[in-house]
C-alpha cells in the first residue's frame, strides 16, 4: 500500500485545498430549509401531496399487521 508522504514543515499541515463560500446576506429573510438546501423547486401542493402519499402507505401497512395479528390468533 502507498504511504502518505510526511509534511515537510509544520506549517504545511494546515494547508490545504478545502474551499468554502458565504452566502451574502442581502438576500430576504429564508427558512433554515432554504438557507441549507436551497430555494425550494416543489410546490406546497405536492409537498402535501407526497406527504399525504407516504402517510396512506404508513397507515396500509399498520392495517395489515393489526389484520394479521386478529387472524393468526
Amino acid at each position: 500500500m502507498i504511504q502518505r508522504p510526511e509534511p515537510r514543515d509544520k506549517q504545511d499541515l494546515f494547508k490545504g485545498s478545502l474551499r468554502h463560500y458565504h452566502r451574502s446576506v442581502s438576500d430576504s429573510r429564508s427558512t433554515w430549509d432554504e438557507w441549507i438546501d436551497g430555494k425550494s423547486t416543489q410546490s406546497q401542493f405536492k409537498k402535501r401531496l407526497k406527504t399525504g402519499l407516504i402517510l396512506l402507505a404508513v397507515l396500509g401497512l399498520v392495517a395489515i399487521i393489526v389484520g394479521l395479528i386478529f387472524e393468526l390468533r
